[in-house]
């Protein structure tokens, strides 16, 4: 399993929705990858992707982490230009050739379950489509949502229709979805996987394994507060 692990410690949001608790930027990172770090085996490499982070930073992303890695600089750009998300899209493309692996897209404000990459495994050679690791509360509010219950190996899933870059499959799966993906790039559109997930689906488990830390998002019945006292950001 390949992770591409994307870190940035600006401040400003492209989303401009606030962070959980108003914490910074630095302390969401360190969380988020501590919460996931000691899940990692031998088995898995990290493609860190860093976009003006300080070399401390990377010191601490390097001696805390326990697997196969690499550091990948974004060049510098204009705030409107996501060269970091091409840079990923071009990272993606080049490692998915020859190889059966997941290959897992992972934003740094993502805190994950204790379990979060053994509910991920549980799907290898079982699910030929997308998955994400995380749930939003807004799909149980919609009452015209209509979607797809699977039983896994550990827990159920769902089928959803809308993501964030957050996101995994195998590599065959990327790889017919990859000129897609290179046109939304340079504006990050997420959008580009509801029109995806019309010819691949999408699934979520049921109660999510990891939560994005915004100030509205929280995946339901994942206690934040409980995981970020848990980890240690160094």
């Amino acid at each position: 399993m390949q992770l591409y692990y994307r870190i940035c410690e600006k401040e400003s949001t492209i989303s401009h929705v606030g962070r959980y608790d108003n914490l910074s930027k630095k302390t969401i990172l360190r969380k988020s990858w501590a919460s996931l770090a000691d899940q990692l085996t031998e088995y898995e490499k990290v493609i860190f992707i860093h976009d003006e982070v300080c070399s401390e930073t990377l010191k601490w992303l390097d001696d805390n982490c326990n697997a196969l890695r690499e550091f990948v600089e974004v060049p510098k750009h204009d705030f409107e230009y996501h060269q970091h998300t091409i840079t990923l899209i071009d990272e993606l493309e080049k490692r998915i050739k020859n190889n059966n692996d997941f290959h897992i897209l992972i934003e740094d404000d993502y805190l994950f379950a204790p379990k979060a990459l053994a509910t991920i495994r549980s799907l290898e050679k079982l699910y030929g489509a997308f998955f994400v690791p995380y749930d939003y509360p807004d799909r149980y509010r919609d009452k015209d949502s209509v979607c797809q219950v699977i039983l896994g190996q550990t827990c159920h899933w769902r089928t959803i229709t809308s993501c964030t870059m957050t996101i995994g499959a195998s590599s065959q799966v990327w790889e017919k979805y990859i000129p897609q993906l290179k046109e939304a790039a340079p504006t990050s559109n997420d959008k580009v996987f509801e029109e995806i997930f019309k010819t691949a689906p999408c699934i979520s488990p049921i109660p999510g394994v990891a939560t994005h830390l915004t100030a509205h998002h929280h995946t339901p019945y994942f206690n934040v507060v409980k995981r970020l006292e848990e980890v240690s950001n160094g």
